[in-house]
């Protein structure tokens, strides 16, 4: 789908969905998406997110959003979080 289309479509999904479209969308159309949002609307898609959840899209998101959605979990997230995004560099490496 062309960009433009794409964002119009976007601007048509009821917020309490961005998260759940964010895991399920190729990289290509992730990163566009992420682009077209502002840092209150990323960090309220990402805070609905199970730990794994938020493990996968962390690299894609900025560092600012992470760590505000870091600080908004309970320390027994945080762990999970931790230990999810260490599970995935860990798969990454080579």
């Amino acid at each position: 789908m062309p960009i433009d289309d794409r964002l119009v479509v976007w601007d048509c999904v009821k917020a309490d969905r961005d998260g759940e479209i964010l895991i399920e969308v190729n990289d290509a159309v992730r990163e566009t998406l992420i682009a077209s949002m502002d840092r209150e609307e990323l960090v309220d898609a990402v805070e609905s997110l199970e730990t794994d959840e938020i493990a996968a899209l962390a690299p894609d998101l900025p560092a600012d959003v992470v760590d505000e959605v870091r600080a908004g979990l309970t320390n027994e997230e945080r762990a999970q979080l931790r230990a999810a995004m260490s599970y995935r560099k860990g798969r990454s490496a080579p």
